[in-house]
């Protein structure tokens, strides 16, 4: 696994468990219809329709909550089992209804990528633009997934496209729907962030841009539509990295030329660690011989 693949993989790992983290507990009443519906809702199959609806004419109460605060709809729809979310919703189900953390039924399925229940959510009525208390969105776990379709419908249901992290003291604050697709290279999410008016340079409270973080993935593709985009080539982070410095520092030659043809500031300096590093010098350091020809080419001192 690479640098840049654990990157990846911390952010997303991250996401998950600030959706799904356990919550406070609360309990229905011992060996009630309610409580067997809590306890079925965590292993039922769509096959097992009949008994859902045995339990609901019980008397079992579809909004009740489980130990981990969660509840039916939300199993269900994490789950992607749609026509149990479809007897739930008809029984009664809140379709806003929150954990403790914010976290709803449309963002557990939008980020897993069921379409389908996302459609009959919104159907519903569920807020397009409900958050966790951590500020993260349907479309941003969409985004971050490739969940192209799921992004379709959300943008549709006029989902905030510019809605952002806010996680304290993390990384990720800041972070855009955009900038999560950008950094997993999901190109068509992308394109359609962008088609519904994404902020191009939106950035991390590391004033980390989609444009900086897709070269730091190493996503040429996705690169290049930010620049059509008019993503600001020479947008640096806190230490005055720029996209050009990250390209060169990791020898990323062919993403390098995409910068430079886009009039990337071939000097723009970085300082690390008090030392002032150029694009060139960074390249030199790091053997990258294909790179520092092309940074002269340009012009680079």
């Amino acid at each position: 696994m690479t640098n840049n693949d654990l990157y990846r993989y911390r952010v997303s790992a991250f996401l998950i468990f600030l959706v799904f983290c356990p919550s406070a507990p609360a309990q229905a009443p011992a060996g009630s219809a309610t409580e067997r519906l809590l306890a079925f809702s965590e292993t039922m199959t769509p096959g097992e329709i009949s008994e859902l609806r045995d339990l609901i004419d019980a008397g079992a109460d579809v909004n009740a909550r489980g130990e981990d605060n969660s509840f039916p709809l939300f199993e269900a729809s994490r789950n992607g089992h749609t026509e149990i979310v479809r007897v739930l919703l008809s029984s009664g189900a809140d379709v806003n209804a929150a954990r403790n953390n914010g976290a709803t039924p449309l963002i557990a399925a939008a980020h897993g990528g069921h379409a389908e229940i996302v459609r009959v959510l919104i159907e519903a009525g569920a807020n397009v633009n409900a958050s966790t208390s951590d500020g993260i969105t349907a479309l941003m776990l969409a985004s971050r997934g490739g969940q192209t379709e799921t992004v379709r419908l959300l943008l549709e249901a006029k989902a905030d496209v510019n809605a952002s992290v806010s996680i304290a003291n993390s990384m990720l604050s800041g972070a855009t729907s955009l900038y999560l697709a950008s950094l997993a290279g999901h190109k068509d999410v992308v394109k359609l962030l962008l088609y519904a008016k994404a902020e191009v340079d939106a950035g991390t409270s590391l004033h980390e841009t989609p444009l900086f973080i897709a070269v730091i993935a190493e996503h040429g593709t996705i690169v290049g539509l930010l620049l059509n985009a008019k993503a600001d080539v020479n947008a640096a982070a806190d230490n005055g990295a720029t996209p050009l410095f990250v390209a060169s520092q990791n020898g990323f030659t062919d993403i390098a030329r995409q910068l430079l043809e886009a009039k990337a500031d071939v000097n723009a300096a970085a300082n690390i660690e008090g030392v002032d590093y150029s694009p060139l010098k960074i390249a030199i350091m790091k053997g990258h011989e294909d790179i520092v020809r092309l940074l002269k080419h340009y012009g680079a001192k």
